[in-house]
């Protein structure tokens, strides 16, 4: 018998055994990342709310919804992202805003227009969602081109795959800016999960102009 002959499969026979053995010692950190990325816990110091009450809990919050702010557009929507925290869920763990709230609403108001004396007002209402960044939650899409076919005035809409738009005071034509005059998380199954964030009279957010 010439055993040269047999060598190269004994080679690869114990090659395919010892990646085989490797793979089955080696823990999978594809999905280790991904929980522990998932994981409030996981969440940047600063954005961990868990131990606030009271009064700080209410500027801490405030001023992360505010003042981390991201608006983008993409595919005739406007995006919009507020900053993502941790809170005192259930049973006393740490849990992400979205989660311990499901739904997040933003009120908007036209810059330099009334109608009868009132502001005109934009109430957006969609789920309230991590996104893949946990630093943040996942925008919320307003469908500013087929507003702009709308014919301008109060009305509730709900176009597939949107939030709920909602508004109000509108006069004869769509305002050009809006800005956020304030921003709701809350439950729709827990009445008393509401956490509202109403900017200071004193100023206004930043202004956003929406091609209506």
């Amino acid at each position: 018998m010439n055993l040269k002959q047999y060598v190269p499969a004994i080679f690869l026979v114990a090659f395919a055994f010892a990646m085989g053995w490797y793979v089955g010692t080696v823990p999978d950190s594809g999905n280790s990342f991904h929980e522990n990325y998932r994981n409030p816990a996981a969440i940047h110091s600063d954005y961990d709310f868990f131990e606030l009450v009271g009064n700080e809990l209410t500027y801490k919050t405030k001023l992360r919804l505010y003042d981390d702010i991201e608006v983008s557009l993409k595919d005739g929507q406007y995006g919009v992202s507020l900053g993502n925290f941790v809170v005192k869920g259930e049973g006393g763990q740490r849990e992400f805003a979205c989660g311990f709230y499901d739904e997040v609403e933003i009120v908007f108001r036209a810059e330099g227009m009334a109608e009868s004396g009132h502001i005109p007002e934009l109430t957006v209402t969609g789920l309230c969602q991590v996104s893949d960044r946990i630093d943040r939650l996942a925008p919320v899409w307003i469908p500013i081109e087929k507003i702009a076919n709308e014919k301008p005035g109060d009305m509730d809409i709900q176009y597939p795959d949107s939030p709920n738009l909602s508004f109000r005071n509108i006069g004869s034509q769509w305002a050009q800016e809006w800005y956020i005059y304030s921003v709701r998380l809350f439950n729709g199954a827990v009445e008393t999960r509401s956490l509202e964030v109403i900017y200071l009279e004193s100023s206004k957010g930043p202004i956003y102009r929406f091609e209506l």
